[in-house]
């Protein structure tokens, strides 16, 4: 196959394009950039940790990836991910995925981008390649093609695209590779001489010295270096496609074929590597020299130090044919796939489980050992790891084989002696030396803790201690029998002085040769669990709660620090001290860190809240959540720090904790200024409008982008930094015309904040009443209009002057001759008066008359209410009588008549027959359970016969209460409206029962009234009787009746009956409460009426509400809580007029008679 190179002129390059990097570059960004570098050496996926020990983050299409298939992933300078996709570009900026589709040059050219490359020239641009199309340069949101000439003029499928450090652009096409210079040269470098022997080019690479290596699609690999064309040597790229192509930090070539893994050494020749393997469609060497290689099948692989691990999609890979692999400026790996997209990010707290070497699922417990290692209790043994530098594959594991019958391991202690003490699943205190199993001791309750004095090791059972080794077992002794009141002990610690701290259910304790020194909530402990206790360096005792957050007991003071006071949780599961001033917590949201200091200055005074570092999120930790573990934690020899999860066991290396020291890229997104949107990049000037103003904004940081801030400031309004927390939208109203400065800063999960931010100059334009020119004119109208005003007043006061004058004369003749008509009328009023004293003798005629009227209409009233009241009661009399005789009808007299005519006729025999006839024996029994029918039956009767004797006394004090009426007076009570609703519901129970109603209340504190109680009960039952025949015509199958008290305005209190039966009819809700007027069938139309006048008489109200037919109704009786004013003989100024009216009846009677 022939290769030529054509030179050729296509075009010129856009100016931004072709304009040298340092020209276009500022100081500020190369500081930028150098920061950056100076924090990636921190970051990047740790190659020491297990590839399982990273976060993996995927999108598809369910979570907003607007296509599945990835072709190239790039991050541009500003900091956004951009994605190559059949759907066109994609931009990512840790929150949302934005589409832009280019702008094709022209038809029969798609959209989907098969590659994309950064630009070292301008910044935030981006080279890409269309499968079917061209190539061309992105930038915001404008496209440019460059222009085709020659064999270009084809419609190309670009394969891949590369700018090189000297500013070249390289294409790898269907049918041919080349360059575009910076001189504007079009160099096809690799192209077949005729159209059949064209060049598939299909992989680009510039590797550390300069050199461009051209993959092809079986027809070899090819390298330009100083103008020259050179061929790879190995035949076997003749038969394979290349798809990738990478140089490792030693200088290795590793080629990506359909085949397999390829790779040559500095010198080009190829070295072993094991293969056939998986077709290889990207290759990646991160800032650690680590090589990731993406297969089609095989998942993401990691190389590195001749080992491989496979991260599959059952680990969290979006799928198992990867397309495409980027790290980004924090260290983060991309990796794209056919079906989606993935993240993998380190973590700083990584977890070691199976894929470690752990050979256990569950670990339930961490534990120190003597020689500084760890001691770790699973469901399958015990692991023991003396160097806790080396991998999990070389720890002790014992289980079965050292005669462990339970291998689930809860507790763990190593004591000075070497020997190892066990908590198994059966609740057993085993002792283990030289590997095996040399004592075991049984218990009936769980054993919690160990700790060790001067004497021997002592281990928890439930609230008890026990000493024991290999030949001992028995309680401890306390002095003088002093035993703590302990029900359960939770944990134990050593002190320096030989002592042991205990933390308990209720409490601590200091116990040490026998000695206890007791804490309780009545030294002021919290009335929580203790369920931690250590004592640290310094001799300060720590005390963790299980609810109540951290106790600190110093020289026998105790102060307590909790959520209220700044600590991320009061749910404390273990503390421990590590070598560098802080406290390591697991509590119930996680773990957290807290400085002693901090912790001190607090307890001392010296600060108001503490500071915590909370290590809870998936960029800190994959998970610390618990399943089956106890309350554990310990440090090892080395400084770190061990907890368990339900994942396995977490590491903490407080020396090592990584920090995210790049600050993240700002950028404001999106302008909405009086309703109108502005491209970001243009001027931004709004039209005149409300003042309205919507700034988005975004930060670039994509380990824990959840947790970016951000604070802002518009200059011209804010006068300080308004923090704005995770949101990333301002909104602004009401702002005056004018120019403003919109200021936005970021920090990431680390706190670390951008060093400039990012700026945007915005100006709102001015209504045409909000200009000088408009305000100078306003000004000259008001004076010009002031000056005639003023002209207007002098001559409106001249004419009001004139007209005063001509009333005066006016109003002197009008008064004399009102003066002699007012004579006239004096004499006519005269002659009235007389009149009128004669009409005054008959209108006090009549008035005796209406009087009698009035008081036999009373009367009527009278009658007519008892019989109501008196009715409704009857009512729950009879239901309450025949209740009393079906039950003594079905009274079981014959079954007891029969009994006892048995033993007559067995008189004789009487001891025989109990204890040998069949019927004899049986009878005892069957007269002890007639005895309980019968002692049931009387316990219903007597009920039945209360509730008739309560009745029978409501009719009495019903007829009691319409004599005293009708005497006009009243007896008052001070009494509860409670207790007077609940008498009223008991009248109606039954009745309730039968028809299914049942009954809600809802009873408010009020005060106590002073109140005619019989009255206000008559009100009651009437309103519960009526309620109940509202909620049999309503047929609702739910019928229900609410009653309420509660507090009314102005002194007075409510009563509410509330139904959800038939309803009112909006038309009759206005005569409801007229005399005659009902509803029913069979009703009078007295029972409202009457209780209206009995709740007037009250001094308070009876009103009705409804919503219409079928929506149920609400009755409201208000009366006050002191009762009306009451004139000198105690009685009410209302009854009083009334006995006045009564008494002129009778005297007018007595003068007629």
């Amino acid at each position: 196959m022939n290769t030529q190179v054509h030179k050729r002129v296509i075009g010129a390059r856009p100016a931004s394009l072709a304009t040298p990097l340092f020209s276009r570059c500022t100081f500020a960004r190369y500081l930028v950039v150098l920061m950056s570098f100076a924090a990636q050496v921190a970051l990047g996926l740790d190659p020491a940790k297990s590839l399982f020990q990273f976060n993996c983050r995927s999108w598809g299409r369910q979570n907003g990836l607007p296509a599945s298939v990835i072709n190239a992933i790039k991050q541009t300078p500003d900091g956004y991910i951009w994605l190559g996709t059949p759907r066109g570009l994609v931009r990512f900026d840790g929150a949302e995925f934005k589409l832009f589709e280019p702008k094709t040059p022209g038809p029969g050219h798609g959209v989907s981008v098969s590659s994309l490359a950064n630009t070292h020239v301008h910044r935030g641009g981006l080279w890409f390649g269309l499968e079917y199309g061209s190539f061309g340069y992105f930038e915001g949101t404008d496209t440019r093609f460059l222009p085709k000439g020659d064999r270009l003029n084809e419609t190309l499928r670009i394969r891949a695209v590369l700018e090189t450090r000297s500013g070249d652009i390289w294409v790898a096409a269907e049918t041919l590779g080349g360059r575009l210079t910076r001189s504007n040269v079009f160099e096809p470098v690799l192209v077949g001489s005729s159209e059949s022997s064209r060049y598939d080019v299909t992989a680009l690479y510039e590797d550390s010295r300069g050199r461009v290596w051209l993959g092809t699609a079986r027809a070899g690999v090819f390298c330009w270096a100083n103008g020259e064309l050179i061929r790879l040597g190995d035949p076997v790229f003749d038969k394979e496609i290349v798809r990738a192509i990478v140089e490792d930090t030693e200088g290795r070539l590793w080629i990506g074929t359909d085949w397999g893994l390829l790779c040559y050494n500095a010198t080009l020749q190829r070295q072993e590597f094991p293969h056939p393997w998986y077709p290889v469609r990207a290759l990646l060497v991160d800032r650690h020299g680590t090589l990731w290689i993406g297969t089609c099948g095989g998942g993401l692989v990691r190389y590195r130090n001749g080992t491989m691990t496979a991260l599959r999609q059952a680990n969290g890979l979006a799928d198992d044919y990867v397309t495409a692999l980027v790290e980004d400026a924090e260290g983060s790996l991309w990796v794209g796939t056919r079906n989606g997209l993935t993240q993998v990010t380190d973590v700083k707290i990584p977890i070691f489980g199976r894929a470690e070497g752990l050979p256990a699922n569950i670990v339930v417990s961490v534990n120190p050992s003597r020689t500084g290692g760890l001691m770790l209790g699973t469901e399958l043994g015990l692991i023991y790891l003396p160097d806790p530098q080396t991998t999990f594959d070389n720890a002790r594991h014992y289980s079965t084989n050292a005669g462990l019958k339970n291998p689930y391991i809860t507790r763990a202690h190593q004591a000075k002696d070497g020997d190892i003490y066990l908590i198994d699943g059966d609740m057993s205190v085993l002792v283990l030396a030289d590997g095996s199993v040399v004592a075991c001791y049984p218990n009936r309750t769980w054993p919690t803790a160990f700790a060790e004095d001067n004497t021997s090791v002592l281990v928890s059972v439930g609230g008890d201690l026990y000493r024991v080794s290999r030949s001992l077992y028995e309680p401890y002794v306390f002095k003088e029998g002093n035993k703590p009141p302990f029900n359960w002990i939770f944990h134990m610690a050593p002190g320096h002085d030989g002592s042991v701290w205990i933390a308990a259910d209720n409490g601590i304790c200091r116990l040490k040769d026998g000695t206890v020194e007791l804490w309780t909530h009545t030294n002021g402990l919290p009335r929580s669990k203790a369920k931690w206790i250590l004592e640290d360096a310094d001799g300060t005792v720590w005390v963790g709660f299980e609810s109540a957050g951290i106790v600190r007991l110093k020289n026998g003071q105790l102060s307590h620090i909790s959520t209220r006071n700044g600590l991320f949780d009061d749910v404390i599961i273990a503390i421990v001290p590590d070598d560098r001033g802080q406290l390591w917590i697991d509590s119930g949201r996680g773990i957290f860190s807290v400085s002693i200091e901090g912790l001190n200055r607090f307890a001392e005074g010296a600060a108001t809240e503490v500071e915590c570092v909370a290590y809870d999120t998936l960029e800190a930790i994959k998970s610390a959540e618990k399943f089956d573990q106890w309350p554990s934690g310990c440090k090892t020899a080395d400084g770190r720090i061990w907890f368990p999860t339900a994942q396995g066991v977490a590491m903490i290396d407080p020396a090592r904790l990584t920090r995210n020291l790049v600050p993240p890229r700002i950028h404001i997104q999106r302008v909405r200024a009086n309703g109108t949107e502005f491209d970001r990049f243009g001027q931004i000037l709004a039209p005149a409008g409300d003042g309205e103003l919507e700034i988005q904004y975004a930060a670039l940081s994509y380990i824990g982008p959840h947790r970016l801030r951000y604070r802002y400031k518009l200059e011209g309004f804010d006068k300080d930094w308004v923090d704005a927390g995770t949101r990333r939208t301002a909104l602004y109203t009401n702002l005056k015309p004018g120019t403003y400065k919109f200021h936005v800063h970021a920090c990431n999960e680390d706190g670390v904040w951008t060093p400039k931010g990012d700026v945007i100059e915005i100006g709102l334009a001015p209504w045409f009443y909000q200009t000088g020119w408009f305000r100078a004119i306003a000004g000259t109208g008001v004076l010009f209009c002031l000056v005639g005003f003023y002209r207007w007043r002098e001559w409106r006061t001249a004419v009001k002057h004139r007209k005063l004058k001509e009333a005066h004369d006016r109003l002197e003749a009008e008064v004399a001759k009102r003066t002699e008509e007012l004579a006239q009328i004096n004499a006519a009023l005269k002659s009235e008066i007389e009149e009128r004293k004669r009409a005054e003798v008959q209108v006090e005629r009549i008035y005796m008359q209406l009087l009698r009227a009035s008081r036999l209409a009373g009367q009527a009233e009278v009658a007519s209410s008892v019989l109501h009241n008196v009715g409704n009661v009857l009512n729950s009399v009879n239901v309450s009588t025949s209740i009393v005789v079906d039950r003594i009808r079905k009274f079981p007299v014959q079954n007891l008549v029969r009994a006892l005519q048995m033993l007559q006729e067995n008189s004789s025999r009487l001891a025989e027959f109990l204890t040998k006839d069949k019927r004899g024996r049986m009878l005892p029994e069957y007269l002890a359970g007639l005895a309980e029918v019968f002692t049931k039956e009387q316990e219903a009767l007597l009920t039945e016969l209360k509730e008739l004797t309560q009745n029978i006394d409501h009719m009495k004090e019903t007829i009691s209460l319409q004599q005293s009426a009708a005497k006009i007076a009243g007896t008052r009570e001070i009494t509860t409206l409670a207790e007077l609703a609940e008498t009223a519901l008991k009248l109606h129970a039954n009745a309730y029962s039968r028809h299914g109603i049942k009954v809600e209340r809802d009873y408010q504190d009020v005060p106590k009234v002073v109140i005619d109680r019989h009255r206000v009960l008559q009100i009651l039952v009437n309103l519960l009787h009526n309620a109940k025949y509202a909620c049999d015509e309503g047929g609702r199958p739910d019928k229900k009746v609410t009653v309420r008290i509660k507090r009314a305005e102005n002194g007075f209190v409510r009563i509410e009956v509330a139904d959800n039966g038939i309803g009112i009819a909006p038309e009759n809700l206005t005569r409801i409460f007229e005399h005659g007027f009902t509803t029913r069938k069979d009703g009078h139309g007295f029972g409202l009426y009457s209780s209206a006048m009995a709740a007037r008489d009250l001094g308070g109200t009876l009103t009705a509400y409804s919503d219409g037919i079928g929506k149920g109704a609400t009755f409201v009786l208000e009366v006050p809580i002191e009762p009306p004013h009451e004139n000198g003989n105690g009685l009410t100024d209302k009854l009083a007029n009334g006995a006045k009216s009564a008494e002129a009846v009778k005297q007018h009677d007595q003068k007629t008679a």
